[in-house]
């Protein structure tokens, strides 16, 4: 990707001999309104910066610069494919970056629960973690292995976490969405009426006046409640349309 930059040479083997405080204060000092020469100089040296050190944050701040550089581009501009190309470049590691940390984190999970015995009362919130990630990266890849994981460990956590419990409506909630991932991949009637099931559950479990309730983030995860059982029954109620059944 580097040979994208139109980079005069010299500046190049310079910002490879300085010292990483002198590499951030330039990529700081061009940070700021410009020409098109100090902006490109700006989303090189922050990139630079990103690979010798390996902070994200530098990898946005490249990114962002990027973005606004083609924001500002018109579409007949003579340099606008280059730009676009820097671009799709910062995009596509950013995301490779992301998910090489997602990986990280299921590896973690899956370590976690492996080492926890079944009978442990913090095993279901493990599995539960572990079935969180499986489930980001199935909307990322959309491989059909992690999905079927994820119901299979979120059914783990919630066969194992009794009546009462204060995350049993979280579980329910996390079982309910992968359920009804793999019902709009597969079209499968069963797995919509489990969908409903936990849902209904999900909603029943969790009092009225709990934030998650109301569809608030909570340990990370968003407890759809109503609005997310409406959202299924609607499914289901389409689909015996379609199929000419009675509801």
């Amino acid at each position: 990707m580097m040979d994208t930059f139109n980079i005069d040479l010299e500046i190049v083997n310079s910002l490879e001999d300085i010292s990483d405080e002198d590499l951030l204060s330039f990529a700081e000092m061009h940070d700021e309104p410009g020409d098109d020469m100090h902006i490109e100089l700006s989303i090189y040296a922050f990139f630079v910066a990103f690979q010798r050190l390996g902070s994200p944050e530098l990898l946005t701040r490249a990114l962002v610069r990027a973005e606004g550089w083609v924001a500002i581009t018109s579409d007949d501009h003579p340099e606008r494919h280059r730009r676009v190309k820097i671009l799709d470049a910062m995009a596509a590691r950013q995301e490779g970056e992301a998910m090489a940390d997602l990986e990280e984190s299921i590896r973690v999970a899956r370590e976690a629960v492996n080492a926890t015995p079944e009978d442990h009362p913090h095993r279901p919130a493990l599995l539960h973690n572990l079935g969180i990630g499986l489930g980001d990266r199935y909307s990322r890849t959309r491989a059909m292995a992690d999905l079927e994981e994820s119901i299979r460990v979120a059914k783990e956590a919630l066969s194992a976490t009794p009546e009462g419990h204060p995350g049993r409506g979280q579980y329910l909630s996390n079982l309910g969405i992968h359920l009804g991932h793999r019902y709009s991949r597969t079209g499968a009637m069963a797995d919509l009426e489990e969908s409903i099931r936990v849902a209904r559950e999900a909603v029943n479990t969790t009092p009225e006046d709990h934030p998650d309730r109301a569809g608030q983030h909570g340990r990370g995860l968003t407890l759809r409640g109503p609005s997310e059982l409406h959202a299924k029954l609607s499914m289901r109620h389409q689909k015996t349309i379609q199929t000419g059944q009675t509801v």
